[in-house]
């Protein structure tokens, strides 16, 4: 009976992430921001994590031990990658200077090199993907913070969704030091990891089919420069 729980619960886990990542992945189909598809990248990527934790693509392709840790060390290198690149997309960091667009890429492309690194040394891709996590959380809610003082709408969306990633990745800590134990965690850590993916879902949706979504992404510095510059043009603005 308790297999059979387990059983319908995580496929009730897969089908919550499969749902969300069609569904992301057609609203990019009708809205073409990029904001779309790199929420899709993290839902799949989720989804592919989830079938190796569950032991799905161990039943079908019968594989070993060894082949299974490294499709676990490459759906976690893909996981934290594409984490990563949903950062840089929805806050709009290609936008900044130089300097950080080009750091941002090359950790983006450092990252995704964890993928194959994974079938090579599973346990070296492994290490490095999980302290990733730690260093996407830490450096995501700095970023967020202060564009969030700065007005930015979505900072201040993503703020609830990232708080709870950030206590997701605690969680995962916890576990892998060994302070948290038991298939309670193991549940708990699975669940929490949908509902941060299905919770960025919904904060993405907010800006689906927003007809000004630049005015929207732009800090109240911005507005204001714009708003100056309609008034010293010495234009007539009619406001709906």
């Amino acid at each position: 009976l308790k297999l059979r729980e387990r059983q319908l619960l995580n496929g009730a886990m897969l089908g919550i992430v499969g749902v969300l990542g069609v569904f992301l992945t057609a609203v990019f189909a009708a809205n073409h921001k990029l904001i779309f598809p790199a929420a899709a990248l993290v839902a799949w990527s989720v989804l592919a994590y989830l079938c190796v934790d569950f032991g799905f693509w161990h039943k079908l392709l019968q594989l070993s031990a060894e082949d299974n840790a490294a499709y676990r060390a490459a759906t976690e290198a893909a996981l934290a990658a594409s984490l990563l690149i949903f950062v840089f997309t929805f806050l709009r960091l290609r936008s900044w200077g130089g300097f950080i667009r080009s750091l941002f890429t090359i950790w983006i492309i450092a990252q995704l090199a964890l993928v194959p690194i994974a079938i090579l040394d599973p346990k070296l891709a492994a290490t490095f993907a999980r302290l990733s996590f730690g260093a996407i959380g830490g450096v995501g809610l700095l970023l967020i913070a202060w564009l969030s003082i700065r007005g930015q709408d979505r900072a201040l969306a993503l703020m609830s969704g990232w708080l709870l990633f950030l206590v997701w990745v605690f969680g995962v800590a916890m576990a892998l030091t060994g302070r948290l134990h038991g298939e309670l965690v193991v549940t708990g850590l699975v669940a929490g990891l949908v509902l941060v993916t299905v919770l960025l879902g919904f904060i993405v949706m907010q800006f689906a089919f927003a007809a000004s979504d630049d005015m929207a992404g732009d800090d109240g510095e911005d507005l204001s420069t714009r708003g100056l510059a309609v008034d010293g043009a010495g234009a007539a603005v009619w406001e709906w």
